[in-house]
């Protein structure tokens, strides 16, 4: 009788070693993957590293990004008023504030999971809703640049398509942290 060796013990052998290994850099790697802290003071208006054609201004308010004003002189008109961000992210919260001059809060907001805050391997993500749409969205990509001195910001316009959702960059953004 002849013994016949089937096809998953003959890929465990092949593959075993490098199966081994790979669960052994994930795990060592498992406390990396917690999202870097955001939290700090930034200055509202980002200067533009990145931008589509079609995409926002090379100068952008944080503020604005956040009402989803891409248009210069609508955005350089209607927050015009704010300074600076205060982000506190903690606990898988973010506690966002917009802040004058005169340190006068003008928008507060709270974001959880349920309201589209989330922390992705090492970014931050803030989904927000294109109006009454369901399906298109807007969505922040946060990292912290030089240990929080500055916070780069990528913002992607997310639709439908046939194969699935479809995200365009629309610009990528640097906001300097406010002393």
């Amino acid at each position: 009788m002849k013994a016949t060796i089937t096809p998953l013990p003959r890929l465990a052998r092949a593959y075993g070693p490098l199966i081994t290994v790979l669960l052994c850099l994930i795990t060592i790697g498992i406390p990396s993957l917690r999202a870097l802290d955001i939290s700090g003071t930034y200055r509202d208006k980002g200067i533009c590293v990145g931008a589509t054609p079609h995409g926002p201004p090379p100068t952008i308010s944080f503020h604005a990004l956040l009402g989803h004003e891409f248009d210069p002189t609508l955005a350089t008109l209607n927050y015009a008023s704010s300074s600076h961000v205060n982000l506190v992210d903690r606990d898988g919260t973010l506690d966002l504030e917009m802040v004058t001059e005169d340190n006068k809060v003008i928008l507060h907001r709270n974001g959880s999971a349920h309201e589209g805050y989330s922390h992705e391997g090492d970014l931050t993500v803030i989904r927000m809703r294109q109006g009454d749409s369901l399906d298109e969205r807007y969505v922040l990509v946060i990292s912290p640049l030089d240990q929080g001195a500055y916070l780069e910001v990528k913002v992607y316009h997310v639709r439908p398509s046939f194969v699935g959702p479809y995200g365009e960059l629309l610009g990528t953004y640097i906001f300097v942290r406010h002393e």
